[in-house]
């Protein structure tokens, strides 16, 4: 990810899962679905890699937080969805079918992320300069300093006051 960036390993991976899920459709014997599935968990590991390494790195520490939580939010609710969405595409085809649509709908995914996707945004030089600020505070093991009012001054103050500190500890 370092070396090459975070796009070739989301797109790579998401060409990977689409095509392992697809196979899995036309898979005949039990030594080519446990292939197929293989494939399947190299691509989602690879995707998860990239994508969280791509958040870390458009995030600083104060938001890290939010900024990762909806993509994590998100795959959840595809792994509690995604059968029966499965389900509900294999009462329309049969299995082979359902399998080799929905790797074709990762795929393209993957295809249209080849050649539509834009760069990361570029940070103004007060997000680049409060990156900084944040980045040397915390490798310094310092504290942070909060230079505008809102959500985390409402946070800070919050948890100075005394009842709330004795529950949450030092």
């Amino acid at each position: 990810v370092e070396r090459f960036g975070c796009k070739p390993l989301l797109t790579g991976s998401t060409l990977l899962l689409g095509t392992a899920i697809g196979l899995t459709g036309l898979a005949n014997s039990y030594e080519t679905l446990i292939m197929c599935r293989l494939g399947v968990g190299l691509a989602v590991a690879g995707f998860l890699s990239g994508a969280m390494v791509y958040l870390a790195d458009i995030s600083n520490p104060l938001n890290r937080g939010s900024t990762m939580a909806p993509p994590s939010s998100a795959f959840s609710a595809g792994t509690a969805l995604g059968p029966a969405l499965g389900g509900g595409l294999h009462a329309m085809l049969d299995l082979s079918q359902t399998f080799i649509a929905a790797g074709g709908i990762v795929a393209s995914t993957g295809f249209v992320y080849i050649f539509l996707s834009r760069p990361a945004p570029l940070l103004s030089q007060r997000e680049m300069k409060q990156r900084e600020t944040i980045e040397a505070a915390s490798n310094a093991g310092g504290q942070i300093e909060i230079q505008e009012p809102g959500v985390l001054q409402q946070w800070r103050e919050l948890l100075q006051n005394k009842t709330i500190a004795t529950m949450t500890g030092p």
